[in-house]
């Protein structure tokens, strides 16, 4: 058995970009341009434990690495008891994150912690409290502008990883996720393997990602076939989720607007399934686009 505690490959409290290490002189850069988090190069073997977990406010690069872990989600340790938190933790830091004028306090952030340990990230777990410079339309009308510290810079790159989900223990019986990537701002997640190793008894998704605006591309998403919901589900405002290679389908919703959902290419397609499951993700967005309506992403 383990000892109570954290534990993990790369595990960071908060990450706050455009400080300076290496001192004033040593560093003349702009101080938008250092990142927050930079992980290059890296091979992570995680037992029992994340290989990657991060919240960062700025620039996040997670780039060329070999990332195996196995961790262990409140939600498959408690499924009914996760849901209370899940929904508690939402209602309370959900407007203080997507409004950008809101500073971030420890309430929030305990919150943060605990929501994103029911959504999973068993391998790769990475929230990003920065939000999209684009986002403020109250400029385009001319209306005073802002700009934050969680305005300036606070992009996400994941790309050209390698990710392997292994499993936690006998007393596990899923995951929810794999990878969880959630921002304010821009997600890239392109050019990725990720694999849910044949250990893994069950598993939701490979892939759980939500942004403003996104790209998941051109990644293979690998799992064994039957025991598995999604190898990706994503959600953007403007969302791009596309020629992928995946066992299971994948479900993109995004405003009807800005969603590209093309060129994917599954196992499951033999039995004609993802069609269908692609075709109510465009139901949820056609509504998402009803509530929300083009006069809210229009200038006028």
């Amino acid at each position: 058995s383990l000892a109570a505690g954290r534990r993990g490959g790369i595990i960071i409290g908060i990450a706050i970009g455009v400080l300076s290490t290496y001192g004033e002189k040593a560093d003349d850069r702009r101080k938008v341009d250092r990142p927050a988090l930079l992980v290059s190069g890296n091979v992570v073997d995680a037992p029992n434990a994340r290989a990657l977990k991060a919240i960062t406010i700025g620039p996040t690069i997670v780039i060329g690495n070999r990332l195996a872990g196995a961790g262990r989600s409140a939600f498959a340790s408690n499924v009914f008891g996760s849901l209370l938190v899940a929904g508690f933790s939402l209602s309370q830091v959900r407007g203080h994150v997507l409004n950008p004028r809101e500073e971030i306090d420890l309430v929030d952030y305990a919150l943060l912690e605990l929501l994103s340990d029911v959504l999973g990230g068993d391998v790769v777990n990475l929230i990003s409290l920065a939000v999209a410079e684009d986002s403020n339309l109250n400029a385009l009308r001319g209306e005073p502008t802002y700009s934050p510290q969680r305005m300036s810079g606070g992009e996400m790159m994941i790309n050209d990883n390698q990710i392997s989900l292994q499993r936690h223990s006998a007393e596990i019986p899923f995951n929810l996720s794999s990878v969880l990537l959630i921002s304010a701002d821009d997600i890239s997640f392109c050019d990725n393997q990720a694999e849910v190793e044949n250990s893994i008894t069950f598993v939701v998704t490979d892939v759980l990602a939500a942004g403003a605006t996104l790209r998941v591309s051109s990644n293979r998403l690998q799992e064994k076939t039957w025991p598995g919901v999604f190898s990706a589900i994503t959600f953007g405002i403007m969302n791009q989720t596309s020629f992928n290679q995946s066992t299971h389908c994948i479900f993109a919703v995004g405003h009807p607007a800005w969603r590209y959902v093309e060129g994917n290419t599954s196992i499951f397609d033999i039995l004609q399934t993802c069609d269908q499951i692609d075709g109510f993700a465009k139901e949820i967005s056609d509504k998402y686009g009803k509530i929300y309506g083009h006069q809210q992403v229009a200038v006028g």
